[in-house]
């Protein structure tokens, strides 16, 4: 029995040990972008080998990094991509397939203004009316169409050349999408249809 416990205790340990020099690798790199890379690299090689979300920390590791050197907006956006497509399909076990979808639309579009372009013509014509909301269905069917033009899985989120370009390239999309004037104009024709 006392061979069972030391046993136990020792692997235990041993995990212990493991999760907490995981991320001592990325204290040395100088570069943030490819610190970050790292750094989700590590943390799903840790969910691979059976840890949980709780267990991995990695809030420290991130709040080091200076987040506008090392993104511009399209990174900015991948990376929240992955943390909502991560809690849609791990947390609440949602498919593989709308987990992608939400996450992309919802990386750039605020929830909470859902419903701003059926209150009025002026609600539906500001910024975070209609024009966002075009902004961001416009932003998800580019990332469609680049994924499949490449031949990439867009439910794939690893740090693979194929899933990057298709992501990177889609989000950088969507943001020559909001510089211009063409969801203003889709808008104005929407919103005078509803009013």
């Amino acid at each position: 029995m006392e061979l069972k416990t030391k046993i136990k205790e020792t692997l235990l340990e041993e995990r212990k040990r493991k999760l907490e020099e995981a991320f001592s690798e990325v204290e040395d790199i100088r570069d943030d972008s490819f610190k970050v890379e790292r750094i989700f690299s590590i943390a799903g090689k840790l969910l691979e080998e059976g840890y949980t979300i709780e267990e991995i920390d990695v809030k420290g590791e991130l709040e080091k990094i200076d987040w506008k050197s090392a993104m511009g907006d399209a990174a900015i956006n991948t990376a929240k991509e992955y943390i909502i497509r991560f809690i849609l399909k791990e947390v609440f076990g949602a498919g593989a397939g709308f987990s992608t979808t939400a996450a992309q639309f919802f990386a750039s579009y605020n929830p909470l203004n859902l419903l701003k372009p059926f209150k009025s013509m002026e609600t539906c014509m500001s910024s975070e009316g209609m024009p966002a909301l075009i902004d961001g269905l416009l932003t998800v069917m580019l990332r469609y169409i680049a994924a499949g033009e490449i031949g990439a899985d867009r439910n794939d989120y690893s740090i693979g050349i194929k899933a990057g370009v298709s992501s990177y390239a889609g989000n950088m999309l969507g943001q020559v999408i909001k510089e211009s004037n063409i969801s203003e104009t889709l808008a104005d024709k929407v919103c005078k249809l509803i009013h």
